[in-house]
């Protein structure tokens, strides 16, 4: 009586396993995460603060967060190869530009 089971049991477990490993198998390897806002603004103008990081202590929420955090921006703050570093509490970290396009937006490596 026991055996059957713990013969079900393992197997119950043996395809837990192999649902988990399939589905693990199956998920893509790189993920992108986006969010999307209707700001009443031109494009210049949201461009020209997402574009310079001397600007995004006025509108990122993380400066806020940890006010402690330092902040050490790079002898270029605008446009492609901006770059600044931050250490703080909770985080630690860089962020790099790498395209500014207004009709595009900013992109960076963090």
């Amino acid at each position: 009586m026991v055996l059957p089971l713990l013969k079900r049991i393992g197997l119950g477990v043996g395809l837990a396993t192999l649902l988990v490993v399939g589905v693990g198998l199956a998920l893509p390897r790189e993920y992108t995460i986006s969010r999307s806002i209707v700001i009443d603004a031109s494009v210049d103008r949201i461009h020209e603060l997402c574009d310079d990081l001397e600007q995004w202590p006025r509108w990122t929420p993380w400066f806020k967060a940890d006010p402690n955090l330092e902040i050490n921006v790079g002898p270029v703050t605008r446009g492609e190869g901006a770059h600044q570093s931050w250490d703080g509490k909770s985080s630690k970290g860089e962020l790099t530009f790498t395209r500014s396009d207004p009709a595009w937006g900013v992109g960076y490596d963090l």
